[in-house]
């Protein structure tokens, strides 16, 4: 079992936790019977039930019971079809035909997904800072700070602020860049 488990993992193949959980339930197995009688024998026992479980999965009859429950649910599900699709041509011609779509899974990730926007936002804003300060200060206009116009430099000044606030709150929070 654990050949099996490592040869997976060296070739890149994921294994669900169910089988990784029923592996080590085998091992344990094996250790307690083998703790109980030296010459058990997982495998030799094991056989003849696999054996017999193989067999009652691809026999015929197990063949024929899956079809006939397949054919079973398609054939209902084909009785309902004409009345469902009566009720979308009906909303079709009265035109409230609503889509109600839904994103599975990211309801628990709205508090990360919040955060980078606001992190997006906030960088856009720099940026904005940025160039609009850049503009002013080649239009020369006055009053003037250390011969540039004030109103630029304390847009830089604010966009420098804003930067190193964002830096440090990323280091802060271990975050990558």
């Amino acid at each position: 079992m654990f050949r099996l488990l490592y040869a997976f993992g060296e070739q890149g193949i994921p294994l669900s936790r169910d089988y990784a959980l029923m592996a080590k339930a085998i091992v344990s197995l094996e250790e307690v019977a083998r703790a109980l009688d030296p010459k058990f024998d997982l495998r030799r026992q094991a056989e003849p039930v696999l054996r017999e479980l193989h067999h009652q999965r691809i026999s015929p009859r197990a063949f024929l019971r899956q079809s006939r429950d397949l054919v079973r649910q398609t054939l209902l599900g084909i009785q309902d079809l004409p009345a469902e699709l009566r009720r979308v041509v009906r909303r079709l011609e009265h035109d409230n035909l609503a889509i109600n779509l839904q994103l599975r899974g990211l309801s628990e990730h709205n508090e990360t997904i919040r955060f980078a926007a606001n992190r997006i936002a906030l960088g856009v804003i720099i940026g904005a800072l940025i160039v609009g300060s850049s503009l002013i200060v080649m239009t020369g206009i006055k009053p003037h700070l250390f011969g540039y116009p004030a109103l630029g430099i304390i847009g830089f000044i604010f966009s420098a602020l804003l930067g190193v606030y964002i830096t440090w709150d990323i280091i802060r929070q271990g975050r990558r860049f």
